[in-house]
């Protein structure tokens, strides 16, 4: 009677023990682009446990009822701010963690040895209000010593209003109570964003209260995102009040297009004007083009002329095992060290930069050189 109460008590232990979920690890090589911080964290490209030994990736850990708890960065196991792929906003950190409460999801930011930092600004922590169906209704950010603050492109406050299926009206807002943009050089400010039957974001419309349709000081009124089948952020298109074709916004083109190769890695960024012509976003001569390793570290990246021909080149190297960035040297179109344009006057005449990093994997300041191959500032003997 006892060894059947035991047998009893074992298959009844073990059924429940199946039935209980465990925690979850998924690897990509990229971030979904994410237009608003409402949209979740997603990955692109899934690859492997084993392929993330030796892959530039995003790990997204997932906890036992589903939710994901953290995404980090790293080549194997060592984490890592090496730059990739565009990877998009709201991702700050090379670790992010979340936590959750009633009615609340938290995030914070660390760095490569996990230790708590501010990012975008001084973030310390995004504050997520969650209504009675469990989506994100308001944003809050705050400080180390728990002050509201207002994150890098301005914005302290978000709110969410979910009018029908697939649209969502978001404002955001300084610490003074005044209106903020997307973004400090995307000047739509109370949006429609409508969304796809993916998940996706579609369309954003620049509105008034409202809900009419305004347009910025460019011309802009529209935004449309365009996605490829596995994620990849390919094109942007700008229309005006009339949905014409419009060279507006930051970048004063109608449409942006990112080329990418089999892996998600982006190999072009390229813009287009109002009636399809190739055209040079501001600030720039003609398309940028990029190159990566075998890890997917990005180790060129390349501006151009609208006739295709290099104007100026940034080469990076990594260790070995493609987990640390260690060297990032700059050259003119014709393959000579050269200064990368705008440098403040204390960088004057730097054509390279060695990164430096402490016993804890944290970088240090680096050394800058000039084209003589000294650091600078230092005097000849």
């Amino acid at each position: 009677m006892n060894f059947q109460r035991s047998v009893l008590f074992l298959l009844t232990a073990l059924a429940l023990a199946s039935g209980a979920s465990a925690e979850r690890l998924q690897y990509h090589r990229h971030m979904v682009f994410r237009e608003s911080p409402m949209e979740s964290l997603k990955g692109r490209h899934e690859i492997s446990a084993e392929q993330a030994q030796t892959t530039l990736h995003h790990r997204f850990r997932y906890d036992d009822q589903g939710r994901l708890i953290e995404v980090r960065r790293a080549v194997g196991d060592k984490v890592t701010r090496n730059p990739g792929s565009f990877e998009g906003f709201f991702w700050w950190a090379p670790q992010l963690r979340i936590e959750y409460a009633p009615g609340k999801e938290i995030r914070s930011f660390h760095n490569e040895a996990g230790d708590r930092i501010a990012a975008h600004g001084g973030v310390w922590r995004m504050e997520f209000t969650l209504d009675a169906h469990g989506r994100r209704s308001a944003l809050h950010y705050f400080d180390k010593d728990g002050k509201p603050v207002e994150g890098e492109w301005g914005a302290h406050r978000y709110v969410w209003e979910y009018p029908e299926p697939g649209v969502v009206i978001e404002s955001r807002h300084k610490l003074n109570g005044d209106s903020a943009p997307v973004r400090s050089d995307f000047l739509f400010h109370r949006v429609r964003l409508e969304f796809g039957h993916d998940d996706l974001l579609d369309t954003l419309f620049n509105i008034d209260a409202q809900g009419e349709l305004v347009a910025t000081d460019s011309g802009s009124a529209v935004d449309r995102i365009v996605y490829d089948p596995w994620g990849s952020f390919v094109r942007w298109q700008v229309y005006d009040l009339q949905r014409r074709p419009k060279n507006g916004n930051a970048p004063r083109v109608a449409m942006g297009e990112h080329v990418y190769d089999a892996l998600g890695q982006a190999l072009m960024l390229r813009g287009f004007g109002e009636q399809g012509e190739d055209r040079a976003m501001v600030g720039s001569d003609g398309p940028m083009t990029f190159e990566y390793d075998r890890h997917g570290n990005l180790t060129r990246q390349q501006l151009r002329n609208m006739q295709g021909a290099l104007n100026f080149e940034s080469r990076l190297t990594y260790s070995a095992d493609g987990s640390r960035l260690e060297w990032v040297r700059y050259f003119d179109g014709q393959g000579q060290p050269s200064s990368p344009p705008g440098l403040p006057a204390a960088l004057a005449g730097m054509v390279a930069q060695q990164l430096q990093y402490d016993a804890r994997g944290l970088r240090t300041a680096p050394i800058r050189y000039g084209a003589d191959g000294r650091p600078l500032g230092a005097r000849a003997s």
